[in-house]
């Protein structure tokens, strides 16, 4: 053993000297590596150098799953090679034409409130937060991408941001979208849930 580093068997086959009972014979990660985490108070000024994380842990941590967001479903094995529909070369499908004429005249729902004027009027208001401006439109997309309700510490890792962070930058978004008390966004703290009402948001908004 030396200042960097040990040396240490790999294989169970392998042995300093002859088998005895409750012989430990190597090590494993597990063995030799010390889990540490550093914590500190949210007004405690960060040592230089460092940054706070936002939290990581795998989608199926958390057995709670809220409203909206379903369980994956692996898809079955195809038993036979699926149909593949055909048309005439120069037949206008008619349907698909008035589709993407609808998609051209609706748009996409957040550019729309990007761009409306009672959202730049609500934020606005809300000028002297910093980094709100960037973070609303991300919040917004992370919820409508998980069904419209995300556990507290998903969307933190989502959004890349710390835990505690969350908290007041939903109080903020609440600000610029709870128009007239009506909750656009909504935080349940008992199950640590914040939800998107994305109709009620186009219709506060009129951008439905």
């Amino acid at each position: 053993m030396g200042p960097a580093g040990v040396v240490c068997l790999t294989k169970q086959d392998f042995r300093y000297q002859a088998k005895k009972r409750g012989y430990h014979g190597g090590a494993c990660v597990q063995e030799v590596v010390l889990p540490l985490a550093a914590l500190r108070h949210v007004g405690t000024p960060l040592p230089e150098g460092w940054q706070d994380l936002p939290p990581f842990q795998p989608a199926w941590w958390d057995i709670r799953q809220p409203t909206g967001e379903t369980p994956v479903v692996p898809p079955r094995p195809a038993t036979q090679p699926p149909r593949v529909a055909t048309k005439p070369i120069g037949e206008l499908d008619l349907f698909a034409h008035a589709a993407e004429e609808q998609v051209r005249a609706t748009g996409d729902w957040l550019t729309a409130l990007l761009t409306s004027e009672l959202y730049h009027e609500q934020m606005r208001r809300a000028a002297r937060i910093p980094k709100l401006q960037d973070e609303v439109p991300r919040l917004l997309r992370a919820l409508e991408s998980r069904g419209g309700s995300m556990l507290r510490s998903a969307l933190a890792q989502e959004l890349g941001l710390p835990l505690f962070r969350i908290d007041g930058l939903v109080q903020n978004a609440g600000r610029i979208l709870n128009i007239d008390g009506y909750e656009v966004i909504a935080y349940d703290r008992t199950a640590e849930t914040i939800a998107l009402n994305l109709e009620l948001l186009k219709s506060q908004f009129g951008i439905g």
